[in-house]
């Protein structure tokens, strides 16, 4: 168990700096990351009942500054949670405005 929580602990802290805007967005929006290493990501967005509303496939990124853009055009207006994704272990959950 140690190992495991040991290994969570060191994804953690694999990602800082995550920030999403244009926040409201109507088209779009970005999430910003910074990676302390290089790791698999993968976005989720979800609406506030925990409902998934659209997911990426994992992608390979480098350390350093990162960005994804997301598309909200399919999405009604409300607030949403942007969870991003390391490793498959670890999430950082962002919130986020949609206006349409």
């Amino acid at each position: 168990i140690d190992s495991i929580s040991t290994s969570v602990s060191e994804i953690k802290e694999q990602i800082t700096e995550v920030v999403i805007s244009p926040n409201p967005a109507t088209y779009f929006t970005r999430v910003k990351f910074n990676l302390t290493k290089a790791s698999d990501v993968q976005i989720k967005i979800m609406d506030l009942t925990g409902k998934l509303v659209s997911i990426s496939s994992p992608i390979w990124m480098s350390a350093g500054q990162q960005q994804v853009e997301l598309n909200t055009q399919g999405l009604s207006s409300g607030i949403y949670v942007a969870q991003v994704l390391i490793e498959n272990l670890y999430t950082q959950n962002i919130k986020f405005v949609v206006s349409q």
